[in-house]
């Protein structure tokens, strides 16, 4: 058996250190009773490096050192990991009582060798001389040229045996054509070399191992080529090479789980499939279109809730299924109706909370889905109207803006909008009723103030319009008249004087003007209040608020 380092590392594949080294182990010692020390030091190292902290593995490495001070080096290493092991201790003991032995030994073997080196250079150098004089004395009684080559006998070659190979030295001549097999692939090529070699030397490891690996690399090829059912047959053939080769196992067990999957998706069991194929992934992520029949499996159980009306079991599934396949228009538009039939029957139930929350969460899932979008806004502009309805402001005014929010342009949310906020933020206004010489203050349709007022003499009319509040002032003060004006707020410009509402006029005296004539006109112009109206208005009045006079 011979060791091919690339095939050892595929052998490796998926093993946990442990039991790799285990099974290194247990293969030197089987190729160490066979006698080839080389290959069982090879795996013995291989042991040693899947797990250094092994001591059995450094310990077969001692045991097949042919080197005294290599086998120490090993022995060492075990003491190392457990300075009282008994065997290792005992083989130290051993070459120590050794030592001495074999340095004495070697001498005397030295002496011996150059013992016979000299003799047997001194029996070479006698029959040399021996062999000239033999020739001198042929050379001189013969007149005939007789040369060297004539005296020595011809030699008959002796013919070299044709060394006979193993079984699995004849099996192992296949491996390269196996390569090329596996480079550019020829399964049917492949499987027939595999059949040879199994023929040439079925019980060699390296027939086995390679036998493997073809049946897996192709129930692989048959995975990716959609051909399952084929596939399981050469993932079982692998394992009964390897039945503990844990890379095997995964595909057959994952081939396994995939065909028990597709039977309960062709029989209806939704839950047994979706549980096969995700216990699938979780062993092989990437396997062949396993993730697009997962996807699959979801799919036809939420189709089949929605037919049943369990809107929530529906949208579970099929979240899973958009979850895993976000591009796939079939799931979403699926999605997307177990949603809109979850919120239409939560809005006709008046269960507006559930209809928006649900709705709420489509439409982050299918941001871009119109028809989730127009019934969420539908649900917020309905459940806006309600609360308006009931006197619920707030939250009317939270719904209709989030209605307008999704759709801008609905013309009724706009509306009960303007209502909601009218009512919340009523518009201040004033109004002045010449006729009745009354002055009122508005907040939307609600009277908050009603006082008597005097307005411009005949001659002096206070302008009929519509104004606005333009400035006000604490105390302003009139050149012309030579009065202070307390609680100023600006109306109008008449030329290059302003009109406006204020509290009863001071002289410079400190008399206050008109103060019994409320009620009747008797300004210059000016709206006047009393004090404490004007103050009270000059608090309340903002710059801008309109001002209505009229008769």
């Amino acid at each position: 058996m011979s060791t091919d380092k690339r095939n050892l590392q595929q052998f490796r594949d998926g093993l946990q250190s442990e039991q790799e080294a285990e099974i290194w182990l247990e293969a030197s010692q089987m190729v160490a009773d066979q006698g080839n020390l080389d290959e069982a030091r090879d795996l013995a190292q291989a042991a040693a490096q899947a797990e250094p902290d092994n001591p059995d593995a450094w310990l077969q490495l001692a045991r097949l050192a042919q080197d005294p001070e290599e086998q120490k080096e090993h022995l060492n290493q075990v003491l190392a990991l457990e300075p009282e092991h008994p065997q290792a201790q005992a083989e130290m003991d051993r070459l120590a009582r050794q030592s001495p032995a074999v340095a004495a030994s070697s001498s005397t073997d030295r002496s011996r060798m150059w013992s016979w080196i000299l003799g047997a250079l001194a029996v070479v150098a006698g029959l040399l001389l021996i062999a000239v004089l033999v020739l001198g004395a042929i050379l001189a009684s013969q007149s005939t040229d007789i040369r060297l080559p004539a005296l020595l006998a011809t030699s008959t070659p002796t013919p070299i045996p044709t060394p006979t190979l193993t079984p699995g030295e004849i099996a192992a001549q296949f491996v390269p054509q196996l390569q090329e097999t596996l480079d550019n692939p020829n399964w049917d090529r492949a499987l027939e070399i595999v059949d040879i070699m199994q023929a040439v030397d079925p019980a060699g490891e390296e027939t086995r191992k390679w036998s493997m690996e073809i049946h897996l690399r192709y129930g692989q090829a048959l995975v990716e080529d959609g051909q399952v059912d084929k596939a399981q047959k050469q993932f079982d053939l692998a394992a009964a090479l390897a039945p503990r080769n844990r890379r095997v196992l995964r595909w057959q067990q994952t081939t396994q789980l995939y065909l028990v999957g597709e039977r309960a998706l062709e029989a209806g069991g939704w839950e047994t499939a979706i549980r096969s194929f995700s216990l699938a992934l979780d062993k092989i992520p990437d396997y062949g279109d396993l993730p697009a029949r997962l996807v699959e499996a979801y799919r036809r159980q939420g189709q089949a809730a929605m037919e049943d009306g369990d809107w929530t079991g529906a949208i579970e599934a099929l979240g899973h299924a958009y979850e895993r396949a976000p591009e796939d228009p079939e799931v979403a538009g699926l999605l997307s109706g177990a949603y809109r039939g979850q919120g239409q029957a939560a809005m006709e139930d008046g269960r507006w909370a559930e209809a928006i929350a649900g709705l709420t969460e489509g439409h982050d899932m299918l941001a871009d889905d119109a028809e989730v979008v127009d019934l969420l806004a539908s649900a917020y502009r309905q459940r806006g109207i309600i609360r308006e309805e009931s006197g619920n402001l707030t939250g009317a005014r939270a719904d209709l803006e989030a209605a307008l929010s999704l759709r801008p342009d609905d013309a009724e949310a706009k509306a009960h909008l303007g209502r909601v906020m009218y009512r919340l933020f009523p518009p201040k206004r004033i109004e002045i009723d010449i006729s009745r010489q009354r002055f009122y203050a508005w907040e939307g349709d609600t009277l908050v103030y009603n006082f008597p007022t005097s307005t411009g003499l005949p001659g002096r009319d206070t302008a009929a319009g519509h104004y606005q509040v333009l400035d006000k002032i604490p105390m302003a003060y009139s050149s012309i008249w030579r009065l202070q004006m307390p609680y100023w707020l600006g109306i109008y410009w008449v030329g290059n004087v302003e009109n406006g509402i204020h509290a009863l006029p001071i002289r410079p005296d400190g008399s206050v003007m008109w103060g019994g004539l409320l009620g009747q006109r008797a300004s210059y112009g000016c709206v006047i209040l009393s004090t404490s109206a004007a103050r009270l208005i000059y608090n309340w009045a903002d710059i801008g608020t309109p001002v209505d006079i009229h008769y």
